[in-house]
This record gives structure tokens, sequence and C-alpha cells, in this order.
């Protein structure tokens, strides 16, 4: 769950929304985003899809990072994550 939080992190911030503008536009409730960003909670399918639609970017391109992702998040589990979907890994 730390894994996609730090991605879904790295999105907002590049796309240089607040948790709060990112809950907004997708329906996600009030400090949703906040719990899926460090770990404690994972959100469905569905949550999963608006969080994707709001931040403009396809399911898969959520899993391969936004463009500067690496520079981001060296040495990060993020980085991580996104190598495992490369592999195929869930985790």
């Amino acid at each position: 769950m730390k894994r996609f939080g730090s991605l879904l992190r790295a999105w907002r911030t590049g796309k240089q929304l607040s948790q709060a503008a990112l809950e907004e536009a997708s329906g996600v409730g009030l400090h949703m985003v906040g719990y899926y960003e460090r770990g404690e909670n994972s959100p469905t399918l569905e949550t999963f899809d608006r969080l994707c639609r709001a931040l403009g970017v396809s399911p898969s391109q959520f899993f391969d990072g936004p463009p500067d992702f690496n520079h981001q998040t060296t040495g990060s589990n993020a980085q991580a994550a996104a190598e495992d979907h490369h592999r195929g890994i869930m985790r």
C-alpha cells in the first residue's frame, strides 16, 4: 500500500494538486487521499479509476509514474512499485 501511496503523491504533486483538490475532483471522501498516500488504506478499483481520471492518467500510466518520477523518488519504495509493475509483480 505504501508503494501505491508514493505513486499517488508523486502524481498529485506533479499536477500541483492539494489533497483536498484531488479529493474534490475525484469524489473521494474527505482525508482519504492522505490515508492512501500514507499507506493506511487502499482504494477500491472504482475509486482508483476515479483518482486516475482526476489526475488525467490511465491506470497503466499511473503505475509507470510521472515523467520525472525516477528523479523525484530516488531510492524510494515508489520506484520499486513501478519496477514491480513492469515485471508483473503485484504486492
